[in-house]
């Protein structure tokens, strides 16, 4: 299997490890373990994407934007709670993934990229500590 999912023991993260040729259908498949983990645990919650030993092209990076963010749109609007996703990476397709998906025609949604992992876990848990102190509006 081209990925791993696990939840963080310490954290409420979710991290995602993405090795070998990545397309589509893999990215699919990772979202369906990690919705099922926001159903057991549903809390705010990081969701960091290691694609470092991931390989892809231009081809399969467009499918992977095109379906994630029609599958994006339907899953996060059911959650009462947020999900906070980042990636980390230093290949020139993840940089054109994260790139894209800050347009508005694949989503327009803010997406850290980090060159390590362990960057990526310190700054995330950060972003979820500052999004659980804010108050809630009425």
């Amino acid at each position: 299997m081209p990925f791993h999912v696990e939840r963080l023991a310490d954290a409420p993260i979710i991290l995602v490890t993405l090795t070998g040729s990545v397309d589509a259908d893999t990215i699919k498949q990772a979202d369906l373990v990690v919705i099922r983990l926001l159903g057991e645990h549903p809390m705010n919650t990081a969701l960091i994407f290691d694609t470092i030993q991931a390989t892809t092209n231009f081809k399969q990076i467009m499918e992977i934007l095109q379906t994630t963010r029609n599958r994006n749109e339907r899953n996060t609007a059911k959650m009462p709670f947020v999900v906070l996703p980042a990636f980390v990476g230093t290949d020139a397709m993840i940089k054109l993934y994260v790139d894209a998906a800050r347009l508005k025609q694949f989503g327009g949604r803010p997406l850290p990229l980090f060159t390590s992992r362990e960057d990526a876990i310190t700054t995330m848990s950060l972003a979820l500590t500052r999004l659980d102190e804010k108050p809630v509006s009425e």
